[in-house]
């Protein structure tokens, strides 16, 4: 079997996982075979039996195999459709390109990223296959060790976080893999990446409260600021339009990990304390925290936008048909997909691995859920 490289330096345990890991991606194992037991793979290795438990451990932990009390441990039978998918690519010569998203591609924005990827893929021969991490980091990391151990000819990654999964990434960059991001990137890694101009999206909208008289605005995300790069660019974006306009920064008006899935009443709080601090408008991540922000705003009793007006990021597809429709930023996903194309496919032709960095323009969209600041706005008690 082939060892990876510096074996040597590795635990034994890894060694023994990364020959089965081998196995299992190179078709020589298949979906529901079932694996020597612990104490085979301590014979054949001339290794303790917990040297053996810890490898199949491993492989277990990344998914690639199931462990049955009693009846030992097998190849994940999920592994079936990943593996189907990877032999027909690996027939095409040269010509497979693999998107890994964070989230579904029938969600609206990524199936813009795909369209826009295909439109400049396809007429120059090229397939690309999709692949969704659903959220979960270390499901992306098994794609981007697996799809580059196949042999696919690049891929457009779009992480969850710019936090994890950056010592792969960088691997892949030190071998001059073709590789391009979109709308995150990895600081200290000369990664190309695509993305919106996140810093001048906020920025616009944070200059077009201000005009409108807003002086106390809020700035909201779904995660902690520094757990991507795109967020933490739109929110330097708004700390430099307060600037520009003299308005003093106030850290009580940053809220960090809004979830869509929060209780309702911890919702509540969190809105009520905002406005209780003098908030009157609120710049939001992404547009559906926004929709939901404008929900709770409702339920405790106040008006978007006479009361406060809230602005979000994206431009998604519904923001047009709903009661109130969404003041946010338009990102352009298609023409994301296009130049991440573009970047990776001349990447593969020249050969030539060079660090790019596009920023795609953004644009506000103003409709009716921002106003002029209500200045008669009462506290909420409770």
């Amino acid at each position: 079997m082939k060892m990876m490289e510096n074996n040597k330096k590795q635990p034994l345990y890894k060694k023994i996982a990364e020959d089965i890991k081998e196995m299992i991606l190179t078709g020589k194992l298949k979906p529901n075979d079932k694996l020597p037991s612990e104490v085979e793979l301590a014979e054949k290795y001339k290794v303790s039996r917990i040297t053996s438990r810890e490898a199949l451990e491993e492989l277990r932990k990344e998914g690639l195999i199931v462990r049955k009390k009693k009846y030992g441990s097998y190849v994940n039978p999920n592994i079936a459709e990943k593996m189907s998918v990877s032999e027909q690519m690996s027939s095409i010569n040269g010509k497979n390109i693999a998107m890994i998203l964070p989230f579904s591609a029938s969600k609206e924005r990524n199936m813009e990223y795909i369209k826009g990827a295909i439109d400049y893929l396809h007429p120059r021969g090229y397939i690309l296959s999709v692949y969704s991490s659903d959220g979960y980091t270390n499901k992306e990391r098994y794609y981007l060790e697996h799809l580059t151990y196949i042999g696919v000819s690049g891929i457009i990654y779009y992480p969850v976080f710019s936090i994890t999964n950056y010592d792969i990434v960088y691997r892949l960059i030190l071998k001059k893999y073709p590789i391009v991001l979109i709308d995150k990137n990895y600081e200290g890694i000369a990664a190309s990446f695509v993305s919106s101009d996140n810093f001048d999206g906020t920025y616009q909208a944070t200059k077009y409260l201000i005009e409108l008289g807003h002086k106390n605005i809020a700035f909201v995300s779904g995660v902690p600021i520094f757990y991507a790069n795109s967020i933490k660019h739109r929110f330097l974006g708004y700390l430099k339009a307060l600037s520009d306009c003299e308005i003093e920064y106030n850290p009580k008006f940053i809220v960090q990990s809004y979830r869509l899935k929060m209780d309702i009443n911890k919702k509540k709080q969190i809105i009520k304390n905002a406005i209780n601090n003098g908030v009157t408008a609120f710049i939001v991540e992404y547009d559906h925290i926004a929709l939901d922000i404008i929900k709770v705003i409702k339920l405790l009793e106040y008006k978007v936008p006479d009361d406060i007006s809230v602005v979000g990021f994206d431009n998604i597809d519904l923001l047009d048909h709903i009661e109130t429709p969404l003041t946010t930023v338009e990102q352009n996903f298609y023409l994301i997909g296009w130049k991440a194309a573009e970047l990776l496919v001349s990447y593969i032709e020249t050969g030539e691995y060079k660090y790019e960095e596009v920023k795609v323009p953004v644009r506000l969209v103003v409709r009716s859920s921002t106003s002029s600041p209500f200045s008669n706005i009462k506290s909420i008690e409770g």
